[in-house]
């Protein structure tokens, strides 16, 4: 088994859903690498990601530091997946909300979703401890990435001040100590080395 996992966060150009599906794109990846046996969180890689079709009133360009300009001068998704794939190939990967970001990897870095594993949810995991209030996307069943971490992280080791920022690797690290301390109260566990 890997000491390692790697905490994956995507942010996007999503305007708006339509059944089930956004119609936004990556503008930024984070990864976020976790060494369970000592415990601590290392930033490891963050891209801007080119999207020429995003809509400049995006809710990501409104409510980050994020601007529309820096996603226009970003990397190509294919650079990026190219990098990734160098890197994450076999590796276990979890992200705060899997089912969302495993879909935008699809779509977007669909040869690095192929050669990742991923793990259990972080955020499916979190919503276990009762006494972290479950309001992610306005439902009464998962917490958010700010409220899990508020709540099992009180010594803020990412200095947020009670405030996710909603950039890729600032959340993948914020994720990533949730994982920690999920992991140490028995709620998460990695899935081990996959026989290559």
């Amino acid at each position: 088994m890997s000491d390692y996992v790697y905490v994956i966060d995507t942010e996007t150009s999503t305007t708006h859903w339509t059944e089930g599906v956004p119609d936004g794109h990556i503008v930024e990846i984070g990864v976020a690498k976790v060494n369970l046996a000592k415990l601590i969180v290392i930033p490891a890689w963050s891209f801007t990601v080119i999207d020429s079709s995003a809509d400049p009133e995006a809710w990501v360009f409104k409510n980050t530091d994020l601007t529309y300009e820096e996603v226009q001068n970003g990397v190509a998704p294919e650079i990026v997946s190219a990098f990734l794939q160098t890197k994450l190939k076999g590796e276990e990967v979890t992200s705060y909300n899997i089912t969302f970001d495993e879909m935008m990897l699809d779509r977007d870095l669909p040869y690095l979703n192929m050669d990742v594993r991923w793990g259990q949810d972080i955020m499916v995991q979190a919503a276990f401890i009762s006494e972290i209030p479950k309001k992610h996307a306005g439902q009464n069943r998962y917490p958010t990435a700010e409220d899990s971490y508020n709540y099992l992280c009180p010594t803020d080791p990412c200095h947020l001040n009670g405030k996710e920022k909603h950039r890729a690797l600032s959340d993948a690290t914020m994720e990533a100590h949730i994982l920690i301390e999920l992991y140490l109260r028995g709620l998460w566990q990695p899935r081990g080395k996959k026989n290559e």
